[in-house]
This record gives C-alpha cells, sequence and structure tokens, in this order.
C-alpha cells in the first residue's frame, strides 16, 4: 500500500511522523507546501496508487493541484472551500498578526492545535505562510471533488480525539469549517462519532 502526505497551513511534513510509524513499511510520499523549515523533503511526484492523506489545506491543495493522481482520498480536518465557511475577518487576523508578529502568531495557532512549540521562529517561512492564507481565502475545489471517481472518507471530529489518537501528541488539529459543517450535518439526537 501507498501513500501520499500533505500537511496544512503552519506545519511541515513532519506532522505526519507519528502517523508514518503506524503504516508498517507502506510506501510513503510527503508532500510539503513550505511554509515551515526542518521537516522531512518533500516530493512532487508520487505514485498514482497512492491514497492520498489531506490534514486540512492539504486537502484543498491535493484538490487543486493533484490532479486526481491518487486511488483514494482521505480528508483528516480537510475542506473543499475555506472561504465558503469561515468568515474573511479571521483570516484577515493571521494575516495581520503574521506582518506584526509571526512567531507569536504561528505560536498561539499551534497551541489551539495542540501542537505548542511545533517549530523554531527560524524556521517560519512568512511569504510562504501568506500564499497559504491566499489559497484559504481564494480557493473553492467543491466541483472537483463533486467530480472524482475514487473513494473518498473524511475524518473530522468536533472533540478532536480521532485527530489525537491519528498523530499522537503532535495535535488536536482542529478545523472550525469541518467540525461547523459536520455538526450542521449530523441530524439532531444523533450520536457523533
Amino acid at each position: 500500500m501507498r501513500f501520499v502526505l500533505v500537511h496544512g497551513w503552519g506545519f511541515h511534513a513532519g506532522l505526519f511522523a507519528d502517523f508514518i510509524a503506524h503504516l508498517h513499511g507502506a510506501g510513503v510520499t510527503l508532500v510539503d507546501l513550505g511554509f515551515v523549515a526542518g521537516g522531512p523533503k518533500g516530493a512532487t511526484e508520487w505514485p498514482e496508487d497512492a491514497i492520498a492523506v489531506g490534514h486540512s489545506l492539504g486537502l484543498l491543495w491535493l484538490l487543486k493541484n493533484g490532479g486526481g493522481r491518487y486511488k483514494a482520498l482521505i480528508s483528516v480536518q480537510g475542506f473543499d472551500c475555506f472561504c465558503c465557511h469561515i468568515a474573511p475577518s479571521r483570516l484577515a487576523a493571521l494575516k495581520r498578526g503574521l506582518e506584526r508578529d509571526p512567531n507569536g502568531t504561528l505560536q498561539a495557532f499551534w497551541r489551539s492545535c495542540g501542537a505548542a512549540g511545533f517549530a523554531w521562529p527560524e524556521a517560519l517561512n512568512v511569504p510562504r505562510l501568506e500564499d497559504g492564507l491566499n489559497w484559504l481565502s481564494k480557493w473553492d475545489v467543491r466541483r472537483i471533488k463533486e467530480g472524482l471517481r475514487c473513494p473518498v472518507l473524511a475524518l473530522a471530529s468536533l472533540e478532536n480525539n480521532t485527530m489525537s489518537e491519528l498523530f499522537g501528541s503532535r495535535a488536536r488539529l482542529t478545523q472550525l469549517a469541518m467540525a461547523k459543517e459536520l455538526a450542521a450535518q449530523t441530524p439532531s439526537g444523533a450520536e457523533s462519532a
């Protein structure tokens, strides 16, 4: 079995280290989006028979740039249109934070994700982090997702226990947009996973 793994905004491919340890020799290709230095070297190509796993913005990136080069797609707290669900003021606040205090902004973000101290201040690639925020504010790949001809699995959790189990102590990995969407789709009174 082969996997291609793409991390979310504010992280590097090292986010998947604990997850990879549970894959017991499966082939793994990591894509690194360049937000933070210090992680494993990323690739731009992967086997087309890979199962693609996108965390948060990583899913959006896979849908936008992956060209369907995977046999199945797994979303971990991911989304196909961040800007459709989150007020522009949230991204504007992150952009202002990056301009004023990049390290403080990322440290607060990582704490909110359960990944406090994920990287050193020197590791931040602020222009690329700004690019990522622009992707979040503009990319809408709902049509691409609807046109997929492969199995799709979405993992999300209001309490984030699933994310902690998958990624160990590295992250709680919350994405408010997915949590809100999941809650809106859960029938009243139904138990959520």
